[in-house]
């Protein structure tokens, strides 16, 4: 854990996950499929593309592609296209993030949980009912329940009312540097997981930094300990 002392660990009431690269191994998925689309539209991108582009919301992804890069399709065909090969690859390969599903269950008995995505409501349905990814979560945020997404604050401050604590009293957990601008200016506690960026990128913005959940899971422990004791 990098600079955990700035946590408020006595505060925490609920988990907020990020979906993508935090609760599942998705991005390498994200990226065959994009890049297949990509590819077969002969667009040139560069090598720092989907660096820059993490975490952005399905149409705000595609309309950068018709901006930037010069897709002769409307975000509707590209958000189908897309989504097509998407399920391909999500159907036999969507797994979870190692660790995620043992530190969930000691989690889930301890606080309120939920999701907050930059993903569309229906594909998190589909994902739920088509792979072996379940749907455990107190509250379930996607980019549909808000009108600013990640790197804003909507997304995190929108789920804080849903489950009625303060930004404070939340613990976000964030693969991405869109997502931990987004929880920090809610005003919520965050934690980065070095799935897909280094820690040292992480710790700029994070409160602390893992790369693994029993780091976190341990640490917690450690804090309920002490509580108890005092």
């Amino acid at each position: 854990m990098i600079n955990s002392h700035k946590i408020t660990w006595s505060r925490i009431q609920a988990v907020l996950f990020d979906f993508d690269g935090v609760v599942v191994h998705s991005e390498p998925l994200y990226e065959k499929a994009e890049m297949e689309l990509i590819q077969a539209m002969g667009l040139k991108i560069p090598d720092d593309f989907f660096h820059h582009n993490k975490g952005i919301g399905e149409d705000a992804f595609y309309q950068v592609l018709i901006d930037q890069y010069g897709a002769q399709k409307s975000v509707a065909e590209l958000k189908q296209w897309g989504r097509k090969l998407l399920k391909e690859k999500f159907r036999d390969h969507l797994d979870y993030v190692p660790g995620f599903q043992d530190f969930f269950h000691w989690a889930a008995e301890r606080f309120q949980t939920a999701v907050v995505t930059s993903t569309r409501r229906d594909f998190m349905d589909w994902i739920f009912a088509h792979t072996r990814i379940e749907n455990v979560f107190t509250e379930l945020g996607t980019i549909d329940d808000v009108e600013r997404g990640k790197p804003e604050p909507d997304p995190y401050l929108n789920m804080c009312e849903r489950l009625g604590i303060e930004p404070a009293e939340a613990l976000v957990i964030e693969d991405s540097l869109l997502g931990l601008h987004s929880a920090r200016r809610a005003g919520c506690q965050t934690v980065g997981i070095t799935t897909t960026i280094p820690a040292d990128r992480l710790a700029e913005i994070a409160d602390g930094v893992i790369g693994h959940f029993n780091q976190l899971q341990a640490f917690l422990e450690r804090r309920e300990y002490f509580r108890e004791m005092v």
